[in-house]
């Protein structure tokens, strides 16, 4: 029997689900649910390219980056994207390609920048990092004008193993595995990650695809290419500090300012 993780948040959903609580009321609890392994108040951290959360910011939006390995430069990224499994039934195989369609962003437990992250994760551009938690992330994310709120974010903290333990895991014959009712088990595989990434400790936020096309919020809100997902995202209350990086210019410090205070976003700044 599979077993999940938060069973007792889980446990907590269905009673409040059984009470006939209005999902606003809910929430709260899929939020918590959704949470693996990080506290949901715990700070956590990330580095954006500088005009790239300015433009978010402006947009009110959160960009998501399609999680492939083309994309995120791993040929590990999303690793059940290469398995196939053997159907007893037509003697052919089975994938999971359909339902692994998750974009991402990469946050850090690291609470002190070295000029290794900054080089890393600027790729070479002014940027920025912000600090911030689960929970304002996960709250600010569940509009529960979409129909799959509860199923579409996930957020963890990723366990780092070696190369070949994750290969052996892809490997096992059973797909079945890797399905669970509320997409567990599907978001937690994209929280493993090689060895050779642990400096990183990583918190990752995911996004479902979850295409279904009586969801009408969603379709209309939700803009999504071939490598990005743009989602509806006020970033007032969201931001708890913001640390400028070495590489940018007092133009560009104060032109981020400015549009956090159009956008009634107030913090500490570094």
């Amino acid at each position: 029997m599979r077993s999940f993780k938060n069973l007792e948040v889980i446990r907590r959903v269905q009673a409040a689900d059984s009470r006939g609580e209005s999902l606003v009321a809910r929430k709260p609890l899929y939020i918590e649910q959704n949470v693996f392994d990080v506290g949901l108040d715990e700070p956590i951290f990330r580095i954006f390219q500088l005009d790239y959360l300015k433009m978010d910011i402006e947009r009110s939006v959160l960009t998501f980056v399609k999680a492939h390995p083309d994309v995120w430069g791993d040929p590990l990224e999303n690793p059940l994207l290469k398995a196939s499994y053997p159907d007893a039934e037509t003697s052919g195989t089975i994938n999971l390609h359909g339902v692994l369609d998750f974009y991402g962003l990469s946050w850090t437990k690291v609470t002190i920048e070295t000029a290794e992250f900054w080089d890393e994760f600027s790729h070479g551009k002014p940027a920025i990092r912000i600090e911030t938690t689960p929970r304002a992330l996960l709250e600010r994310l569940m509009y529960v004008e979409d129909d799959w709120f509860m199923l579409r974010y996930y957020m963890g903290l990723v366990m780092y193993e070696e190369e070949e333990q994750i290969k052996e895991w892809i490997a096992q014959p059973d797909f079945t595995i890797h399905l669970d009712s509320l997409g567990q088990s599907l978001a937690c595989s994209l929280m493993r990650l090689r060895s050779c990434f642990k400096q990183e400790q990583e918190v990752r936020l995911l996004f479902s695809k979850l295409e279904n096309p009586s969801c009408d919020w969603a379709r209309q809100n939700i803009k999504i290419s071939e490598n990005l997902a743009i989602v509806p995202f006020l970033w007032n209350g969201v931001i708890n500090s913001v640390l400028f990086g070495p590489m940018v210019s007092t133009e560009d410090r104060v032109g981020f300012i400015e549009a956090m205070s159009r956008h009634g976003i107030s913090c500490p700044i570094d």
